[in-house]
């Protein structure tokens, strides 16, 4: 009989790294529109949260009348349509909603209007787009640093190819920049406002091909140009800044208490103020201020 024999076995232990794994992306159907008399259809743009913790969109279609709706949507997937469009109300919202600082929503209609809705539902029409100040807004709202709300249209304005308006918060309608094809033509998108206070976009056409263009649209910079004492010593000073605006010159004699001396508009670029009572002082300091 054979003697057995016996091998040395070698074992080698492996460190084992446990790889998490990834839970599998979902997506889930919360609502889906319907051509129900009621039910809004189209919803193009993003939705926003409200203060109340719903979101808040519009549909360019449907509703009671078929002018499109804003519709409310709650976390759990409930839709209410608390607005249809009916025409007189505007109608066909092709941009999304904008929530103000006051926590009431904001938004335009194709049919030209600017309006104001509250969560519960309470819509106000702010302004009407009359061809000179636009036509056809199709971005969203953007409310700027000062309180006021900014957009573009995609028609109207000066030459017909949109423009970029200003919108106080009780509904005054202003036509800043019109758009004439060399500066870009019909802007589909809205506005941001950059860290520096000027506004930025984009056109869907125009330039030197035709092919749309980025811009930039903000005050020229404000300076004092000049500042003389004249033989009667008596103070002429010149500003510079921007078109459409207010120049406020304020003075003191301590640099600590500031008075108001005159608020000039400037229609063309530059203003002049004449300080007739500074030979009454030993000495005078001036500052300026824009204002639209």
């Amino acid at each position: 009989m054979k003697p057995v024999r016996f091998f040395p076995l070698a074992v080698a232990i492996c460190s084992l790294t446990f790889l998490p794994v990834r839970a599998a992306i979902s997506i889930s159907s919360l609502y889906t529109f319907t051509n129900a008399p009621n039910s809004g259809e189209y919803p193009y743009w993003p939705i926003v949260q409200a203060a109340d913790g719903n979101f808040y969109g519009t549909t360019t279609y449907g509703g009671i009348y078929g002018g499109g709706t804003v519709f409310r949507l709650t976390t759990n997937g409930t839709v209410t349509f608390p607005v249809s469009f009916d025409g007189s109300n505007g109608a066909n919202p092709l941009a999304g909603l904008t929530l103000g600082r006051d926590g009431n929503l904001y938004g335009t209609t194709a049919a030209g209007t600017v309006f104001r809705m509250t969560t519960n539902g309470v819509l106000s029409t702010l302004a009407y787009f009359n061809g000179v100040n636009g036509n056809e807004p199709a971005g969203a709202l953007a409310q700027g640093q000062d309180g006021n709300f900014y957009g573009t249209t995609i028609y109207g304005g000066a030459f017909g190819y949109g423009n970029v308006f200003k919108m106080t918060p009780d509904g005054v309608l202003t036509n800043l920049v019109s758009f004439n094809v060399v500066n870009g033509a019909t802007p589909w998108g809205g506005l941001m406002q950059g860290a520096d206070g000027t506004w930025y976009g984009t056109t869907s056409a125009g330039g030197d091909l035709n092919l749309g263009t980025v811009f930039r649209f903000g005050l020229n910079p404000f300076r004092f140009t000049s500042i003389s004492r004249l033989a009667d010593k008596t103070v002429l000073l010149f500003l510079s800044g921007s078109t459409n605006t207010h120049h406020r010159i304020d003075l003191s004699t301590n640099l600590v208490h500031w008075d108001t001396l005159t608020n000039l508009p400037d229609q063309t670029g530059t203003v002049q103020f004449h300080d007739f009572a500074a030979p009454d002082f030993p000495r005078r300091f001036y500052r300026a201020a824009q204002t639209p």
